[in-house]
């Protein structure tokens, strides 16, 4: 969902900005880039959230087995994944399957395992990358791709404030060219509630006709 991200976006950024770590401005970072990567719309919106389902499945894109680890890494780097990433036999959902979510610091995992922080981190990184590659060639669920006001009116205060807090002048870029999607399609009569219905008009998207106030 695009407002879940931008609010826990807003959370992060502050997180940084009281303690200083890293930690939290890379997570920030991913979360803004993902986004731009996953609900931007050419014109400069966004849309509202990815599905859930796909191939019949709540989560599987998402969600990976023990066994599709082992098989895609090898044992030794599923054996870190495993420990950073909440990864085993019995799974965190049902069925054995496991959703990937940050379970313990890669220095702690370093530690049980034997290994220097920074190479465990760099192996880390390159699981990562892997996990990812294999995980596009899987079917993508569903984009609902309505720009709504509200939700990008969160974005947009993420990007900026982002943008000023991390020194990227990338998120105030993108955070300007989706205030200015706002203003010109979805601003009716200074009143700036709307939706572009991009799913319905999709010959329309970026006009006027596309546009149509409705409560937020």
């Amino acid at each position: 969902m695009l407002y879940d991200n931008a609010l826990l976006t807003l959370n992060y950024l502050d997180a940084f900005l009281i303690t200083g770590d890293e930690f939290y401005a890379a997570i920030a970072r991913r979360t803004l880039n993902w986004a731009l990567t996953e609900l931007r719309d050419p014109a400069g919106g966004f849309h509202s959230s990815l599905d859930a389902d796909s191939e019949g499945h709540e989560g599987r894109f998402y969600i990976w087995t023990r066994q599709e680890v082992d098989a895609l890494l090898g044992p030794d780097a599923a054996a870190l994944i495993g420990l950073v990433y909440d990864v085993s036999d019995e799974g965190n959902l049902e069925g054995g399957a496991s959703i990937l979510r940050i379970a313990m610091p890669v220095s702690e995992a370093a530690l049980r395992l034997n290994l220097d922080t920074g190479d465990a981190a760099r192996r880390v990184e390159a699981a990562r990358s892997k996990l990812l590659a294999a995980r596009s060639r899987r079917i993508r669920p569903a984009t609902d791709d309505k720009v709504l006001t509200d939700w990008n009116g969160l974005m947009i205060a993420a990007l900026a404030r982002a943008g000023r807090a991390l020194g990227e002048e990338a998120y105030l870029t993108a955070a300007t060219e989706a205030a200015r999607f706002v203003k010109e399609h979805l601003d009716q009569e200074g009143r700036g509630k709307g939706v572009c219905c991009t799913a319905i008009a999709p010959a329309k998207r970026g006009s006027r006709e596309c546009s149509k106030t409705m409560p937020t």
